[in-house]
């Protein structure tokens, strides 16, 4: 996975980009069902006394192409373009706290016992008008997503090997 940006409260990523994934979409839902655990576990005070509150993650994926360059004289930034990122967004921005929402592009490169996870839904999208999509509830299929490995914290032992190849 590549850390693309942080625009506003998104954070952007890709995968199969620096690096050939041929698994690319069970990689970008990993990182999904492993972000929305992380932030869902998360608990924050509120300001001025306003007591505490837990804090949710929804995702958007879709699979296709970007365009790529650099940008900057100074100091080069990557920076992505094209219609795969307007549709994630879409999606993300359409989805349900707690939830990975995924264009029906993506959903069909997933293997069967993932897509039997997905409730198939639809998406009213500026642009594009509606579009079939599929939305995966994280902890309704919490047992389900650890057996399949597509919930690195379901594992100690990944956050173990993780850190131990950032070494």
């Amino acid at each position: 996975m590549y850390k693309y940006e942080t625009v506003g409260d998104a954070y952007i990523t890709a995968s199969n980009l620096l690096k050939r994934d041929r698994r690319h979409r069970e990689t970008g839902l990993a990182m999904a069902v492993t972000l929305v655990r992380v932030v869902g576990d998360l608990v924050v005070d509120l300001p001025d006394g306003g007591g505490r509150r837990g804090l949710s993650a929804r995702v958007g994926l879709h699979t296709g192409p970007v365009a790529a360059g650099l940008v900057g004289l100074k100091r080069n930034v990557l920076t992505l373009v094209g219609d795969t990122l307007n549709v994630a967004s879409r999606m993300e921005s359409n989805g349900k706290p707690g939830c990975v929402q995924a264009t029906e592009e993506c959903w069909r490169g997933l293997p069967d016992e993932v897509k039997g996870l997905f409730e198939a839904t639809s998406v009213e999208a500026k642009g594009k008008g509606t579009l079939r999509a599929y939305l995966l509830d994280v902890d309704a299929h919490r047992d389900a997503l650890a057996s399949l490995g597509l919930d690195l914290m379901a594992d100690p032992g990944t956050w173990e090997a993780i850190n131990a190849a950032r070494k």
